[in-house]
């Protein structure tokens, strides 16, 4: 089952990366694909999924693009494009495929993650601080208002839900407002990938230099794009701890641990 997974991936990965190039814009393996990349040149024994991120002003010509028909089998959910949608990143899913979710035990098809890269003044200080914490809280309380369900996950994360519901004032499109107005600035010499998980590269701000110029890496059998130093990024992200545990690591992150 993973196998077949992992092949619906790299093929959404290709179409969308052919279209990244007829319209010139700019892309990189990210997160935990980019750690593959680094360590297995492909998918980890335990990875379920692919990720990509984008500089800001690439990553929205994309999100216009995905307004219209763009393929008969690829269709993209973000903000904008999904009425509801829970997340600060786009998806893109291809039509009529399908696996089992751990956490919402119900089948989606099959996606792979595209995150913006947005520019912050420093890597480091107290306002940097500051915005991590704001934009971190505006991605839970978007996530829980929008999240359709209270069962899913586990207890605690049920509870945060429910207090999200009942205690914030703040509608999830008032959120994402406010998230977009502290996130999106002008150009700097550092970015970041707001959008990502807490503590795996949430808010981590990045020199310029580390990510460009972009190079080619192996991934799968296949040159994708990747930063100029990926292992000062996947350094900085994971640490020396989080590397020695995604080698260990033994349960899928998306899909059911169930599969075979």
């Amino acid at each position: 089952m993973i196998h077949k997974i992992r092949k619906v991936q790299l093929e959404i990965l290709d179409e969308i990366i052919t279209i990244l190039e007829e319209h010139q814009l700019v892309y990189t393996l990210d997160g935990g694909t980019l750690l593959g990349s680094f360590i297995n040149e492909g998918f980890g024994k335990f990875d379920d999924d692919i990720d990509i991120a984008m500089p800001r002003k690439d990553y929205e010509r994309l999100v216009e693009i995905f307004h219209g028909v763009v393929s008969s089998n690829l269709y993209g959910e973000e903000q904008r494009l999904v009425k509801g949608y829970h997340l600060v990143f786009m998806k893109i899913r291809k039509r009529n495929t399908h696996y089992t979710l751990d956490d919402f035990e119900t089948a989606e098809e099959i996606f792979i993650d595209i995150f913006p890269l947005d520019y912050v003044s420093s890597d480091k200080g107290l306002l940097l601080k500051f915005k991590q914490f704001v934009v971190q809280k505006l991605k839970a309380i978007i996530f829980f208002k929008r999240s359709s369900k209270l069962s899913f996950g586990s207890k605690k994360r049920r509870m945060k839900q429910i207090a999200v519901k009942i205690l914030v004032p703040m509608s999830a499109f008032a959120a994402y407002k406010l998230f977009r107005r502290i996130t999106i600035r002008w150009e700097t010499g550092f970015f970041t990938n707001y959008a990502g998980k807490k503590g795996k590269q949430g808010g981590i701000p990045f020199s310029i230099d580390d990510y460009f110029p972009l190079k080619n890496g192996l991934f799968e059998g296949k040159i994708y794009k990747i930063p100029a130093n990926s292992q000062r990024v996947i350094e900085k992200v994971y640490g020396s701890k989080g590397i020695q545990s995604y080698r260990e690591k033994y349960k899928y992150q998306h899909l059911n641990n169930k599969i075979d």
